[in-house]
């Protein structure tokens, strides 16, 4: 990955946990989209943005969010996002972004939510 950008894995239960770090930008956005693409062609169907190291984020990266949210619900799933900085969290807010993205404070909250909703399935 860009040194701007770095994407870690990991899993709990069915929910595929993506620590996103540095920039979404014009510049490292395409490699964010091929590695999402690459989850949800993979079958996943709940992914969760751990954000908390996501410094900046621009129209690309909002465009990248929107169109992995549809992918995810083309294919019954969906896309969440947690521990957002202030400064991502004003950007997504500001772009109506609250509507279509649960968003949660932490990311104990969101396994815990998205556990429930699976499991009551």
């Amino acid at each position: 990955m860009d040194k701007d950008l770095q994407l870690d894995y990991r899993s709990f239960r069915d929910i595929r946990i993506v620590d996103i770090s540095g920039r979404l930008d014009d510049r490292t956005t395409p490699k964010a989209c091929s590695a999402l693409d690459e989850l949800i062609e993979g079958g996943y169907r709940t992914i969760l943005l751990q954000c908390s190291k996501l410094d900046y984020i621009n129209s690309e990266g909002l465009r990248l969010f929107l169109a992995s949210q549809k992918k995810m619900r083309v294919n019954g799933g969906s896309l969440h996002l947690s521990c957002l900085q202030p400064q991502v969290m004003k950007i997504l807010k500001i772009a109506g972004f609250d509507t279509i993205f649960r968003f949660y404070e932490r990311e104990n909250d969101a396994l815990e939510w998205l556990s429930n909703r699976s499991s009551s399935q």
